[in-house]
């Protein structure tokens, strides 16, 4: 018995050329873009033409792979671009909501025209591939790649340059030790000041020293932009600015316990003075009473008898 064994592969209409009306393998449209893109070497001029598309190819990779040291060098020249952690959060924040933006209009822009300009005009008509160049390919396929990998170096570079900032601590920065612990946040300022509510001066950075007596939590200001994780056996920090006066709010953004949503604390921002004053308040209201001195008997009068 003869028996066939058939191979399935997907056809394809060819719409133009001198295949027009025929039906061929796909695999065989897939070979013929292949090498309309990259010609064989053996053909006349495919070598020369393959050599400057390599180069092309390399020469782009190695531009690229400077960009993120070119974009670094340019953030880290900009020392304005991260006075404190929240302006720095809200700059990157605002590049990154422009940048997706624009590319959401371009690309929404350029597919509109595209859904009008090639739309059938007949309900039988059948489109035609554009014809592009080796050129008009090779460059419709690596510019959009190349501008979208600057930006993303850009991005990276800037938002490294904000990391940093973070991560380092104001000399003149106010050191406030926070103990976490089910269900609430212990601010210790030293000399005996220790309260549920942060208090600091405005117009001075303030570094937080955190650690948890029980599980795992999360300080977070929202207004501030800052954020970290409070763990047992650690100590974790953070730095803020607070240049605003008013009162805000903080809270525990890591699962804690059924009390986790009954962990808010205020913070407080104050002028300088009065937090003095509210500091030496507090630290006298907390000193230990001093020590009673012991009383001093009085010596006893002498009998009335004996006076002379």
């Amino acid at each position: 018995m003869l028996q066939l064994q058939l191979q399935r592969r997907p056809l394809h209409l060819e719409s133009s050329g001198p295949d027009r009306g025929r039906i061929v393998p796909v695999g065989h449209h897939i070979l013929g873009c292949s090498q309309f893109l990259l010609p064989s070497p053996s053909s006349e001029g495919g070598s020369r033409i393959m050599k400057r598309i390599y180069s092309a190819i390399w020469g782009g990779l190695l531009a690229l792979s400077a960009g993120p040291a070119m974009a670094s060098g340019a953030a880290a020249g900009r020392n304005d671009y991260a006075i404190t952690p929240n302006e720095g959060w809200d700059r990157l924040w605002n590049e990154v909501l422009m940048d997706i933006t624009i590319i959401g209009v371009v690309f929404g822009v350029a597919a509109l025209y595209m859904l009008f300009k090639y739309k059938a005009t007949s309900p039988g008509q059948i489109g035609k591939l554009p014809k592009l160049s080796r050129a008009q390919a090779w460059g419709f396929a690596l510019l959009p790649a190349a501008i979208f990998m600057a930006d993303d170096f850009f991005l990276s570079a800037n938002g490294w340059t904000l990391w940093n900032v973070y991560r380092r601590v104001p000399e003149n920065a106010l050191e406030v030790k926070v103990l976490a612990r089910q269900w609430q946040w212990e601010f210790d300022y030293g000399q005996g000041v220790k309260t549920d509510t942060l208090v600091v001066p405005q117009g001075q950075p303030v570094v937080l020293r955190m650690t948890a007596e029980d599980v795992i939590h999360s300080y977070f200001i929202p207004h501030f932009r800052v954020k970290e994780d409070v763990m047992p056996g650690r100590i974790t920090f953070l730095w803020f600015m607070p240049k605003d006066l008013g009162t805000y709010v903080s809270v525990c953004t890591e699962f804690c316990g059924t009390g986790h949503s009954n962990m808010p604390a205020d913070v407080k921002v104050v002028p300088p003075a009065e937090f003095q004053t509210w500091f030496a308040s507090n630290r006298q209201a907390t000193a230990p009473a001093p020590a009673a001195e012991p009383a001093v008997a009085e010596p006893a009068a002498a009998p009335a008898g004996n006076a002379s």
